[in-house]
């Protein structure tokens, strides 16, 4: 298993997701983790088909600087 960052590629509006960090097997299932959502349902924001979706594997970082991984802010 490793990490995931799943993006939106598009404009996100208040009460939407626009990325959150998952682990999965592979690129392929930590979209499908997202997609599915609660209950069935992609993660508000992001469309079921997950055409507006980014998925990058975040490699492990013994060997890196530290950094912020996911910071997200969506203020009104």
């Amino acid at each position: 298993m490793a990490f995931y960052l799943v993006t939106r590629s598009d404009a996100t509006d208040l009460g939407e997701y626009d990325a959150m960090i998952v682990r999965a097997s592979g690129p392929k299932q930590a979209l499908r983790e997202v997609l599915r959502g609660p209950a069935e349902q992609p993660f508000q924001g992001f469309k079921a088909d997950g055409s507006n979706a980014r998925v990058e594997r975040l490699h492990d970082g013994r060997q890196t600087a530290p950094s912020v991984i996911l910071s997200s802010y969506f203020g009104g």
